[in-house]
């Protein structure tokens, strides 16, 4: 895909090439934290402190399964 078409497309949808091509790309973060951060709006105190807990939880096992997948 061209690089006019990529702006051309992000224009069609409303949003930002950043945000259009983020999937496609591995140094993304800046827009995947903006994504987090849209999803945590909203959200009242119990909630935040449970997606915490759950956020916390997918990191370790992502981290630890990264270890052991490497050492196969």
């Amino acid at each position: 895909m061209s690089l006019p078409m990529a702006v051309a497309l992000a224009n069609v949808l409303s949003v930002s090439v950043d945000e259009f091509l983020c999937d496609s790309v591995i140094h993304s973060k800046e827009v995947f934290s903006h994504e987090v951060q849209m999803l945590l709006e909203d959200c009242d105190d119990y909630e935040i402190r449970i997606l915490t807990d759950l956020f916390k939880a997918a990191k370790d096992t992502i981290r630890r399964d990264m270890k052991l997948k490497q050492q196969e």
